[in-house]
């Protein structure tokens, strides 16, 4: 058990390692920035605000606390959590499949096809769709327990419960995609126990809400010990509405790539997974099979629904739960294939299986790879300082953040707050605090609501220094276009100090 334990503690540090050398950029510099404000005091959804749920600041926050406010210190909570990730999903497979020691197969189907495939697009790591993958799989998990336990089933609703409440701070709609899975597994406890089965559904759904309760408890009494209620509801109830409706919509085309990508990098847990299923007759024999599975339609109507983004990790709700499934289910397959098989493989057809292997595998095999390549020419990533430059030399996102900022930090330069149209980052490499609570790194999305509200917080703050971006987002353009409020203000009482190639430094006149 311990040997088992410690080869999977082993395999999710070794695909984990590189994420410490991986950037942030966009999203989650913009989560990270505001975790920081949120540290020092500032209020969610009242003095620092975005449209996502609080799931992911709070993640950021406690990362900060525990680790410190940057790159390593998320990464390593990350880490974390996927290990725990894996540990759960293989005391699950070794329960249901009656094992002797912890099966492996989760630390590569969970961790390492997640680290693996995200290494080839940093952006994707840290996630809500990642991240939430956890508590969706958690909340089946426990659920399908329940369903086939006896007197004591009310204490796994009720974790599951609140397995479910973790997963709606991370995003409502996930939420709603475990309503089928629970339904089922409801379904099932109350035919176990026949003429008692109203009663059984009765105890597990009140015990399920109970749970979902105690996990949002804390969150709704934040708000409102701060007086932001009002804010929180308005931000995730009614402006997603407003976002779906007066929003820019992601493009049939953008849809079709993201797909593609998905089907390139989880292809092969996909098809594990199914296969897994289907072995031993795992359908009828385990509830947990079943439940996982009818996640997946639920979980297409929530990425279908999503008209504004439609970005790939997006299809990480998906591919998550599928690895999970496919880790679950893959003692019934490997006992499958080993019957199939039925004698010992020669050496030539050894080769030839595990050659088909890594070229099935290869899609998610390659973006690891890659980051191994890499951090191998900057010591393996050994000491901060091989880290920070690993960081720094993928890509130019913070080469450009570094270059465009560095005069801040010179001694004529005004001190205060500045607003950036544009890369979050610039925060962090500036030292400068963000002088609005919207921010301005997803100005395309805005409604009219917000871009009102956004033109009134830069008129009351009055920033020292405003940067709009001009190569590649095109930010100046996108204001001229939908902020003209702000453009007509802004030539009022501030002046150009500076011009890069990348963007325009604005100062007060």
């Amino acid at each position: 058990m311990w040997r088992s334990a410690f080869g999977l503690l082993a395999i999710s540090a070794m695909v984990g390692w590189p994420s410490l050398t991986m950037p942030f950029r966009g999203d989650t510099a913009l989560y990270l920035n505001m975790a920081s404000e949120m540290d020092r005091g500032a209020v969610l959804y009242r003095d620092v605000w975005d449209i996502a749920n609080p799931g992911i600041f709070l993640f950021n926050q406690l990362a900060g606390t525990l680790f410190g406010f940057d790159e390593e210190g998320v990464r390593t909570l990350e880490w974390i959590w996927w290990t725990g990730f894996a540990f759960a999903v293989s005391l699950a497979s070794k329960r249901a499949h009656g094992l002797d020691r912890l099966p492996l197969a989760p630390a590569l189907l969970i961790s390492g096809v997640y680290y693996f495939t995200s290494y080839g697009t940093p952006f994707h790591l840290t996630k809500v769709e990642g991240l939430a993958g956890f508590p969706i799989v958690l909340a089946i998990v426990l659920a399908a327990r329940a369903a086939g336990s006896g007197t004591t089933s009310w204490r796994w609703w009720l974790a599951a419960g609140a397995a479910g409440g973790a997963v709606v701070l991370f995003k409502f709609l996930f939420g709603a995609a475990l309503v089928m899975p629970w339904c089922y597994l409801l379904w099932r406890a109350a035919r176990r126990e026949g003429y008692g089965g109203v009663r059984t559904a009765a105890l597990g759904a009140g015990m399920l809400l109970a749970g979902m309760a105690l996990a949002l408890a804390p969150a709704i009494r934040y708000f409102a010990a701060h007086d932001a209620w009002d804010s929180a509801w308005t931000t995730l109830v009614e402006y997603p509405r407003l976002f779906l409706a007066e929003g820019n919509r992601a493009g049939v085309s953008r849809l079709a790539l993201s797909a593609k990508w998905f089907l390139n990098e989880y292809s092969f847990v996909a098809a594990t997974a199914v296969l897994g299923a289907f072995a031993s007759r795992q359908w009828t024999r385990d509830p947990c099979v079943a439940a996982l599975a009818l996640f997946f339609p639920a979980a297409i109507g929530i990425i279908l629904v999503q008209r504004t983004s439609w970005w790939s990790y997006h299809f990480l709700l998906l591919g998550i739960p599928a690895s999970a499934l496919a880790a679950y289910s893959w003692p019934a397959l490997a006992a499958s294939v080993r019957s199939a098989l039925n004698r010992p493989l020669h050496v030539r057809e050894r080769g030839a299986l595990g050659l088909a292997a890594i070229v099935l595998c290869s899609p998610w095999l390659a973006p690891g790879a890659f980051a191994y390549f890499h951090i191998a020419s900057h010591g393996f990533g050994l000491t901060p300082a091989d880290r920070r430059a690993s960081r720094e030399s993928l890509g130019t996102a913070y080469e450009q953040a570094r270059s465009e900022t560095a005069w801040l930090r010179e001694p004529g330069s005004e001190p205060g707050p500045i607003f950036v149209a544009g890369n979050p980052s610039f925060y962090a490499f500036a030292d400068r605090r963000p002088a609005t609570a919207i921010h301005g790194w997803s100005l395309e999305l805005y409604p009219r609501t917000i871009r009102d509200d956004l033109t009134t917080q830069l008129k009351g703050a009055e920033p020292v220094y405003i940067y709009v971006n001009r190569d590649p987002d095109k930010i100046d353009d996108l204001l001229r276009e939908r902020y003209p409020a702000v453009v007509a203000w802004m030539a009022e009482k501030y002046e150009v100090v500076r011009r890069t190639r990348d963007g325009v430094w604005y100062g007060k006149r």
